[in-house]
């Protein structure tokens, strides 16, 4: 993601998604309901498993919050640096006309999929692919229970 669109209200943005490094969740196209934090260096609380939006050079990116402010897509190998500012905190997303929304408590199976994204991080491919796949697994489930019905969506 390059550049940020304009917020919906103060604190509330839709940002189109670009990029693999969250497969299965999001996919290129996705539209993030982002909630962005008053100060990035002072963010509100945020969790283990909490879907987090920071800048790196001159690139936005979306990663799963792990531990003590490291983050890592649930694709990759290998944890980011440490992040000292979190710009926002994703809430939400609308993929192939359906909407999804967890809000401010985050989905559900946040911190077991942010387990299983850790066991992904292994180049065993014994230890590797199960665990893609129950990240699968979980966030189709965690999406099902979040799905917004179309009328709620509009």
């Amino acid at each position: 993601m390059k550049s940020l669109p304009p917020k919906i209200n103060e604190k509330l943005a839709i940002v189109p998604f670009a990029g693999k490094s969250m497969l299965p969740l999001f996919v290129p196209g996705d539209q993030l309901l982002v909630y962005f934090f008053n100060h990035p260096d002072k963010p509100k609380a945020l969790e283990t498993g909490d879907l987090v939006l920071f800048k790196t050079d001159e690139n936005w990116t979306v990663h799963r919050l792990m531990a003590s402010q490291e983050t890592k897509g649930d694709r990759g190998i290998f944890a980011d640096d440490k992040k000292s500012h979190f710009w926002g905190r994703i809430d939400g997303v609308k993929t192939q006309n359906k909407t999804y929304f967890w809000g401010p408590s985050g989905m559900k199976f946040k911190k077991v999929t942010a387990a299983l994204s850790l066991e992904s991080g292994t180049f065993s491919k014994w230890k590797r692919w199960p665990a893609l796949i129950l990240i699968w697994t979980v966030i189709k489930i965690d999406l099902f229970l979040h799905q917004v019905k179309e009328s709620e969506a509009d």
